[in-house]
């Protein structure tokens, strides 16, 4: 007769000892003839972990610009199996995507309905965190500060193994989430009727912007001069991206055309500003100056005896970092609005009244991202 008990054996790994007992112990007894017994041990030092990919630096020490995609994945689990699994991303301002898209307008009234047309950048729609209940997660930062990725899991582990009920785990990862610095200036001019030889009509004009470095600019209704300059390290490995003004508005449009008053469509709905990159820019993020305009208002017709024009708007400065699956982020946003009403006197004279001078301001930086549904093409005076 004969027993063995487990063997206590210690594995050495990245400079830590890890106690591994191999059970269970074994137990034989005959007579009369010789008997052999073997038992096979198999024992393992998977240590689960959270492992990042994209961004730079290695995985302990990982740092990501906003906008860039963040790939996070449990791994170290060997043959073990994950059953449930939750992810937290806390800090930076996670969410999964940001969609600008084309959307599909239909005939309702017929059966099947009737695609009509197709409206560019016709909607922005900002995806909050899905999806964290995979083993792997990709999402992006909005925001510069430290953040933490933790999960969640219940692991199985494979028949016969020990403990049968198998093993919960929660292991986190810490990275850096950066911005790259940036700069705006504004101007803007006053609600204004203007005359041949310009285009007559009640518009904001009369913005006047003058720096060194710079440029001066005169004439438009408001001026956005900016700049935005990605960090080095990072410009080594993807390169500078870009940035963008894009403009969100709701505006009030009216006129009277032959004593009747017609009213814009889109009247209160907030709306992208004909398109996502504003006057179709978009510049290298590499510190040079470049400076937009807009010149809104509208022109007299024949037979116009009343023009009003409000506009409140969202002007932001729109980053996207290098690299794949990079997204826009905003990095500040510029509010502004104007508002005008041109009446046409018994003398054919127009006469000009405001409610508030025109004004302009430098919001919140990292403000949330701009959304809408509709696009200012779509409006029409009814």
């Amino acid at each position: 007769s004969g027993s063995s008990t487990g063997i206590r054996y210690s594995v050495v790994s990245g400079g830590r000892t890890i106690p591994v007992t191999c059970s269970p112990s074994s137990h034989v007894t005959g007579s009369g003839a010789q008997i052999t017994a073997s038992i096979n041990y198999k024992a393992s030092t998977d240590v689960p972990a959270v492992f990042l990919s994209g961004g730079i630096g290695p995985n302990w020490a990982k740092r990501y610009l906003i906008g860039q995609q963040v790939t996070a994945t449990l791994g170290g689990i060997g043959d073990l199996t994950p059953t449930t699994i939750h992810w937290s991303i806390y800090g930076g301002n996670p969410f999964s995507d940001y969609i600008v898209g084309n959307r599909a307008v239909y005939d309702s009234t017929t059966n099947p309905p009737t695609l009509l047309y197709t409206v560019q950048d016709g909607y922005g729609l900002l995806v909050p965190l899905d999806s964290l209940d995979a083993q792997t997660v990709i999402y992006h930062y909005a925001k510069p500060e430290g953040s933490t990725a933790a999960c969640s899991v219940h692991l199985a582990v494979p028949a016969g193994a020990k403990p049968e009920s198998g093993i919960d785990v929660a292991p986190v990862r810490t990275c850096s989430v950066e911005s790259p610095t940036f700069d705006t200036r504004k101007a803007i001019g006053a609600a204004t009727i203007e005359q041949p030889p310009k285009l007559a009509g009640l518009f904001l004009s009369g913005a006047q912007f003058a720096e060194t470095a710079i440029g001066a600019f005169f004439g438009s209704g408001t001026y956005w001069p900016g700049r935005v300059n990605t960090p080095s390290d990072f410009v080594s490995t993807y390169g500078y991206g870009n940035w963008q003004f894009t403009q969100t508005i709701i505006p009030y449009f009216a006129v009277t055309i032959n004593n009747t008053l017609r009213t814009f469509s889109l009247n209160g709905v907030n709306q992208i500003d004909v398109r996502f990159n504003y006057a179709g820019e978009s510049y290298p993020a590499n510190n040079s100056w470049h400076t937009s305009e807009d010149h809104p208002g509208i022109p007299f017709g024949a037979g116009y005896s009343m023009v009003q024009d409000s506009m409140d708007s969202n002007t932001y400065v729109m980053y996207k970092p290098g690299g794949d699956g990079s997204c826009f982020v905003p990095l500040t946003v510029l509010y502004w609005r104007w508002d005008g009403t041109a009446t046409l006197g018994g003398n054919n004279i127009w006469s000009l009244s405001t409610l508030a001078p025109a004004s302009i301001s430098v919001g919140p930086d990292y403000p949330g991202h701009p959304q809408w549904v509709r696009n200012f093409v779509e409006g029409t005076f009814n």
